[in-house]
């Protein structure tokens, strides 16, 4: 404590040394070297003060308290890898409940597929399946999309299920693609050929719109592509869609179409039908 009121002492006396008012040279110089005198006697006791610090000895820590904090930290590793397989475990059942679930809500559907709540719940279940990247199986799809198709012969409001149902079975094929099928563009003008037919064969169009009407399709690959067609004559003969989306008007000829799709990854039709 001696030292730091020593120390304030001589931040204060410093300054008035400085500016004081003029004085004979031999009281300028007793007051320096009386202040140097000060700093010395100081500096003695900071040096002393750390040689004390210096000897204080170490502490170390007890070997049992080592022991414990080993056996603590080994626990929580312990606890948190358990909290980790427990996630990962609910996660996987979670997912099982829910694939289970959207499976029996889109049967439920189907019970009224003239029902406006019924195609508002169909468009929900697949977004949801897809958002969660769920597989419900290919059965229930093709079975609850029939029932929808069936439907909309009368309820024009039923389409836009099977249109959602044929774009989700879209996304579900897994056609794997011949290496040798040379990769095309779309084909253009088809809307405007009423008068003949063209024939487009062992082709994958990928990444476009594609209009179907007035053409042959055969084993062709159509990948993340806009299906659209008019209800104009058309043939398909091992024709796979993957990925892709259909823009189709509500006919005798698309209903068929919409069948083909939902019950298999090969579709051959000819429409409309011979």
């Amino acid at each position: 404590m001696a030292v730091v009121e020593e120390l304030l002492e001589l931040e204060v006396t410093l300054p008035r040394v400085v500016d004081s008012a003029p004085m004979p040279s031999e009281s300028i110089d007793s007051r320096i070297q009386s202040l140097n005198d000060k700093m010395a006697n100081l500096a003695l006791k900071v040096a002393n003060i750390e040689g004390r610090l210096s000897a204080i000895p170490e502490k170390k820590t007890h070997p049992i308290l080592i022991t414990f904090l080993t056996i603590v930290g080994a626990a929580m590793l312990g606890f948190f890898g358990w909290v980790g397989n427990s996630i990962v475990s609910l996660d996987r059942d979670v997912g099982i409940l829910t694939h289970d679930f959207l499976n029996e809500s889109l049967r439920g559907a189907s019970a009224q597929p003239t029902s406006n709540e019924s195609i508002a719940q169909v468009e929900k279940i697949i977004d949801t399946a897809e958002e969660r990247k769920i597989a419900i199986p290919l059965q229930t799809v093709s079975q609850v999309g029939q029932s929808f198709v069936d439907a909309s012969k009368n309820n024009q409001a039923s389409w836009k299920a099977v249109v959602k149902l044929m774009n989700y079975r879209s996304d579900l094929n897994e056609s794997t693609v011949d290496p040798s099928i040379r990769s095309a563009g779309c084909v253009g003008g088809l809307e405007t050929e009423t008068g003949k037919t063209i024939q487009i064969s062992s082709s994958l169009l990928s990444n476009c719109t594609q209009v179907l009407d007035h053409a042959i399709w055969k084993d062709v690959f159509f990948e993340n592509v806009t299906v659209v067609y008019h209800d104009g004559p058309v043939t398909l003969e091992n024709v796979h869609f993957k990925n892709c989306q259909f823009s189709i008007v509500n006919t005798a000829n698309s209903q068929e179409f919409a069948k083909s799709i939902l019950t298999s990854d090969s579709v051959s039709a000819t429409l409309p039908a011979v």
